[in-house]
């Protein structure tokens, strides 16, 4: 079956449930792919995914996910009269609740990699301007910590 063959019954479901549910009720992981566009690739559509800005209150059911978690406002955006989740959210909350493959295989149409840099480049100039300071390192610099360890105390005796 190819990948966005069932998504325009998941968008029926996701309206549907939205205007069931509370209000601050925000279209989110797989339901906010499908509703920008995004082709799943073979991930679950039989339940709508949400997300209410608060701690507690996560349930699902047979047709209902519910997720609670921190909202910025600059993490929701409306697409055809439906709150969701912006692009940049949605592919970190996909990655969160899916296996590692289909996590990465993502497409990045919607948010490519050179804004999801610009985004974080402004989140870093932002914490800087309140002069607090950043230090980066991936994966592979986690297999000896030494100097990444080395360049954090630096930053702390500045």
């Amino acid at each position: 079956m190819h990948p966005t063959t069932r998504t325009p019954g998941h968008r029926l479901l996701v309206r549907a449930v939205l205007g069931e549910l509370a209000d601050g009720a925000e279209a989110s992981h797989v339901s906010a792919a499908v509703w920008d566009g995004v082709p799943t690739w073979g991930l679950r559509l039989d339940r709508a995914h949400v997300t209410f800005a608060r701690r507690t209150g996560g349930r699902r059911d047979d047709r209902l996910y519910v997720h609670t978690a921190s909202l910025e406002p600059d993490e929701i955006v409306v697409i055809d009269d439906v709150r969701v989740t912006s692009a940049a959210r949605t592919v970190v909350d996909v990655a969160r609740t899916v296996e590692f493959a289909p996590a990465v295989a993502r497409p990045t149409r919607p948010c490519g990699p050179g804004d999801v840099v610009y985004a974080e480049k402004q989140r870093e100039d932002a914490i800087r301007a309140e002069d607090w300071e950043v230090v980066r390192w991936t994966w592979a610099d986690l297999h000896d910590f030494t100097d990444t360890a080395a360049r954090i105390r630096d930053r702390f005796r500045s």
